[in-house]
């Protein structure tokens, strides 16, 4: 049996942290100061949800399932929401409504067993927590759960559902939209209610790598689009190379018991040894002149030394050494 890991999935929390679209910003200040009064101590003022936070029954209902009166956050045993958990993994586009095909499919793909995760906390990665930010990106065009996904949660028995999105519902389930006494019926993008945008929105077949999906686009910077799509292109590329087998550091911590520095990026690694390799392959194949040519200009000799060496003219080691190039570069082009 391995190692159990305590992880903290949640952000660090500071007056300036993203929050819900009506919610006040949290002010803190010191009550006590070391200087005045010899201890110190902070005031912090917010609304409960701000930030990382867990979701009591009491917070969405009256009454619970069973009939009794919905439970506050102090009555709910700790183990409610701590325990063993899986972490599901689902390659969705914003604004996506989380079904229960959804589901489904990201248990096939990841390996898991839906009837495995009775009892346990299942935490979906959608990779929304890239997009943390006071931003429509984040909010309005966030990924979220419905009535289909809450049936599967319960048909499975998961004990807790922890999401990395602004809410476990979808923002169109919720005051964002056309939703309960809050309502805001939020402006989006185009200066129309999201609610309007939903249905006129665009959506059409687009090829990430090579795999197709379906895309609504919604707006962000250049720097949202590639923080989030970066992670998806490596997954891609590593799947075309490799298959779904995972490599990474957590899993040389736990299946070896090294230690890895922080910074050590273990995919990057790999890659460049798995590019040297393919390299050495490739100079491998090639006539012994041709070998002779590539390595001697990669040690710094001139195109002219080089033919001296051989026995061509400097204006044919040219020639030859830009058609060499382009059948490498062809050749190693799942690793660009």
């Amino acid at each position: 049996m391995g190692k159990k890991v305590y992880v903290d999935l949640t952000h660090p929390f500071s007056a300036e942290i993203p929050r819900w679209p009506y919610f006040d910003k949290p002010e803190i200040t010191n009550a006590h100061t070391m200087a005045k009064g010899g201890v110190l101590t902070s005031k912090i003022t917010c609304t409960m949800h701000t930030g990382t936070h867990c979701d009591a029954p009491r917070h969405v209902m009256e009454y619970e399932f069973d009939g009794r009166r919905a439970r506050y956050t102090h009555e709910m045993p700790i183990d409610a929401y701590t325990g063993e958990a899986v972490v599901l993994k689902l390659d969705v586009e914003p604004w996506t409504l989380i079904t229960d095909k959804h589901l489904d499919e990201a248990c096939k793909k990841c390996g898991i067993d839906p009837a495995s995760l009775k009892g346990k906390v299942l935490c979906l990665n959608t990779g929304m927590h890239r997009l943390f930010d006071d931003s429509k990106a984040y909010y309005h065009y966030s990924i979220g759960t419905g009535i289909d996904a809450g049936k599967w949660f319960v048909k499975h028995g998961v004990k807790c559902v922890a999401m990395d999105s602004q809410a476990l519902d979808h923002p169109l389930h919720t005051a964002m939209g056309n939703n309960g006494m809050t309502r805001m019926n939020l402006l989006g993008a185009t200066g129309k209610p999201i609610t309007e945008e939903y249905k006129d929105c665009e959506v059409r077949w687009s090829k990430i790598g090579c795999r197709k999906v379906r895309t609504i686009l919604i707006p962000a910077t250049k720097e949202q689009y590639y923080e989030f799509m970066r992670p998806l292109w490596r997954e891609d590329k590593r799947q075309q190379r490799h298959g779904t087998d995972e490599v990474s550091a957590d899993k040389v911590r736990d299946d070896y018991e090294l230690e890895v520095p922080d910074d050590f990026n273990l995919e990057e690694t790999i890659l460049k040894e798995e590019l040297l390799a393919a390299l050495r392959q490739e100079l491998a194949a090639l006539q012994d002149i041709n070998r002779t040519i590539l390595l001697m200009l990669a040690d710094g000799s001139s195109e002219a030394a080089t033919g001296k060496a051989v026995g061509l003219s400097q204006k044919a080691v040219n020639k030859r050494k830009h058609k060499l190039y382009a059948l490498l570069k062809e050749h190693l082009e799942d690793f660009r």
